[in-house]
């Protein structure tokens, strides 16, 4: 892991579910909602890919759990969109509110 890597190190970590490396990468400096070329934060990364204590882990680090892609999908969108309500639950207990984008 290199440092001019490490938000795609960080991105990657969240999207396989790899807690340990993704904390790494925290404690290294990356920016906790650092982003994809589209948008996609590690904790949008994490939600699609079913990676729920990873949610978690990010969720108690202090991930904003409302940063919206380019296109202003939000991770509660995703996690409803594709029916995955483990992290929907996860999202609202954080305090995500369905209403602020028009679920």
């Amino acid at each position: 892991m290199s440092i001019k890597n490490l938000p795609a190190d960080y991105l990657l970590a969240a999207q396989q579910g790899d807690i340990d490396k993704v904390k790494t990468c925290l404690a290294l400096g990356v920016d906790i909602n650092t982003c994809d070329r589209q948008g996609k934060t590690a904790i949008t990364l994490a939600s699609l890919y079913q990676q729920y204590a990873c949610v978690q882990a990010l969720i108690d680090a202090g991930a904003d759990i409302d940063v919206p892609n380019r296109i202003g999908i939000t991770p509660l969108m995703y996690a409803v969109y594709n029916g995955h309500t483990e992290c929907i639950k996860l999202l609202l207990t954080a305090g995500e509110d369905i209403n602020r984008r028009g679920l």
